[in-house]
C-alpha cells in the first residue's frame, strides 16, 4: 500500500481486502515504505474519517490547526515494525515520588544496552498525585492520569501508584535484567500486525509534525483479529529538571521518553485489514524539536493488550529530504 504525505492529513483510510503479502513473507526491510502513486482512486474506494491530534485537555474545536507552508522544503523520517512484534513498555511516573528516579535511570540506559526502538518502544506517562508535598510534575498530563486509571480500573490492578510498569498492557513487577528478559520473550514472537510510519516537518520553521501511518494485519489469521485502536504519542528525550521541593528536593532529574502529546487514532474494526492514518501536531514552544520522537501502538479494546508498537527519534542527523 501507498504511504506518503499526499495521504490527506486528518484522515483515516480503510480497506478490508487482503494486502497481497503472503503469510510468512518478510516484506520490505524494517521501516521501508512502498513507492508513491496516485491517491485519488484509492481515496474514492475507501472511507474517510477524521483523526486529528489536539492538545490533551482541549476541545478539538478550540485548537487551530498549525500553519504548514506547502512551499517550504520538508525533511522526513521513516520507521516501522514489520518483521516481528515490538513490545511497548509504559511507565507511569512522577517527579513528586522519590521511588521513580531509579526506574527512570534504568529506562535512560536501555538504548545503551541495545534496547532501542527496534526492540522495545518506551513511553513514560507523567502524573501529578502529590503536589501537596511541595512540588508539581511539570510534565504531568491529564491524559496520563486517565490512561493510568484505565489500566487499574479495567484490569483490577493494585494501583494507581508510581512507578507502575506496564509491558504490552500487563502490569510487571520485575525490574532490571528480569524485565529485560520479559521484553526479549515478547520480541521473539511473529507480528500480529505491521506498522509503518512517516513523519515530515518543515525544514526551516520546524513548527509542525505531519504524521502518516499504515496499519496492516492482512496476513494475520482471522481468529486472532479483534477490535483495536491505533494510538500515537509524541515524546521527548533528554529532559532535565532541578527539583526544588518535595520528596526529590535537591535532585536533578534526567528523563527520557516523556510523553508530550497524545493522539488517539480511529477504531480498527474486525473487518479492517489495512488502515492509512494521517494527523498533524503543532510543535509547542517548550519542546526541543531536535529531541522529539513519535511512537505508535496497537491496543486491543477488550482487554487492553498491546500487540504491536513502533517508534522513531526525529534526530536531525538522520532526516532525509521529503518526497516532492
Amino acid at each position: 500500500m501507498i504511504l506518503d504525505r499526499r495521504w490527506r492529513v486528518g484522515s483515516v483510510g480503510r480497506s478490508n481486502r487482503a494486502h497481497g503479502h503472503k503469510s510468512g513473507d518478510g516484506g520490505a526491510a524494517p521501516g521501508a515504505m512502498p513507492g508513491t502513486a496516485a491517491r485519488m482512486g484509492l481515496a474514492a474506494l475507501i472511507g474517510i474519517a477524521t483523526w486529528i491530534a489536539v492538545p490533551v485537555g482541549a476541545n478539538p474545536g478550540d485548537v487551530p490547526e498549525p500553519a504548514a507552508d506547502e512551499d517550504e522544503p520538508r525533511i522526513a523520517w521513516r520507521f516501522g515494525s514489520i518483521r516481528h512484534q515490538v513490545p511497548l513498555l509504559e511507565v507511569f511516573t512522577s517527579q513528586e515520588c522519590n521511588s521513580c528516579p531509579p526506574v527512570e535511570q534504568f529506562l535512560n540506559g536501555l538504548a545503551g544496552r541495545g534496547y532501542g526502538p527496534d526492540k522495545v518502544v518506551v513511553l513514560t506517562w507523567h502524573v501529578s498525585y502529590w503536589p501537596h508535598l511541595g512540588w508539581t510534575d511539570r510534565f504531568a498530563l491529564p491524559a496520563s492520569a486517565e490512561r493510568h486509571a484505565m489500566f487499574n480500573e479495567e484490569l483490577v490492578l493494585s494501583g494507581p501508584y508510581t512507578p507502575q510498569v506496564m509491558l504490552n498492557g500487563r502490569e510487571r513487577r520485575e525490574r532490571g535484567n528480569d524485565l529485560l528478559a520479559a521484553i526479549d520473550g515478547l520480541g521473539q514472537r511473529p507480528p500480529a500486525a505491521r506498522l509503518r510510519m512517516l513523519v515530515e516537518m518543515p525544514a526551516r520553521s520546524r513548527n509542525v509534525l505531519e504524521i502518516y501511518g499504515e496499519f496492516d494485519r492482512s496476513t494475520v489469521n482471522q481468529k486472532e483479529i479483534e477490535v483495536a485502536q491505533v494510538i500515537v504519542a509524541v515524546f521527548e528525550m533528554g529532559l532535565t529538571t532541578k527539583v526544588e521541593a518535595g520528596e526529590n528536593r535537591g535532585r536533578t532529574l534526567r528523563e527520557d521518553y516523556v510523553v508530550r502529546r497524545l493522539a488517539s487514532a480511529h477504531e480498527v474494526r474486525v473487518i479492517d485489514h489495512i488502515l492509512h492514518l494521517g494527523t498533524q501536531v503543532g510543535v509547542e514552544p517548550g519542546w526541543n524539536v531536535d529531541r522529539l520522537g513519535v511512537a505508535a501502538f496497537v491496543q486491543v479494546k477488550r482487554d487492553r493488550k498491546i500487540y504491536q508498537a513502533t517508534a522513531g527519534l526525529l534526530d536531525p542527523k538522520t532526516a532525509r529530504p521529503a518526497d516532492p
